[in-house]
């Protein structure tokens, strides 16, 4: 055997242990570790235990449960719906105002289409809240 045909060889064992290393895994993925995670028992004992008592603090606060998850719905639905009617709001006051920023202290500076944009955000939210009009839920 010549030393240029082993050489060649280990290129050839070299290319099949990537083809083999990058198909195997998770659906088929560029995963290059094959190892099983396993939890310890520490971990074991207390998934049961924490989601036993993360039931029975919902069981008995579930009114106040359902008013956190109500505000944070109301908090993330006003920005989405703020940064949703953005475009639409500079589009509007384009011709009507000059782009100058206008300062709120500490609270930052912001242009009369962010504030206009961030009011009538904050009035379809409340009008969902306080009135829960089908219109405004999605599915319900």
């Amino acid at each position: 055997m010549r030393p240029n045909e082993s050489l060649n060889m280990d290129f050839e064992n070299q290319d099949k242990e990537k083809d083999s290393s990058s198909s195997s895994g998770p659906f088929n993925g560029n995963s290059t570790n094959n190892s099983i995670q396993t939890i310890d028992s520490t971990q074991a004992l207390f998934l049961p235990i924490g989601a036993s008592v993360s039931l029975l603090v919902m069981f008995f606060f579930f009114d106040s449960v359902q008013v956190v998850f109500t505000i944070c719905t109301a908090v993330l639905a006003t920005i989405a719906f703020a940064f949703l009617l953005l475009p639409m709001c500079q589009y509007l006051t384009r011709p009507c105002s000059p782009q100058n920023k206008i300062s709120f202290g500490c609270c930052g500076r912001f242009t009369a289409a962010e504030l206009l944009s961030f009011s009538l955000s904050v009035m379809l939210v409340l009008i969902w809240v306080l009135t829960g009009h089908w219109l405004l839920m999605d599915g319900e």
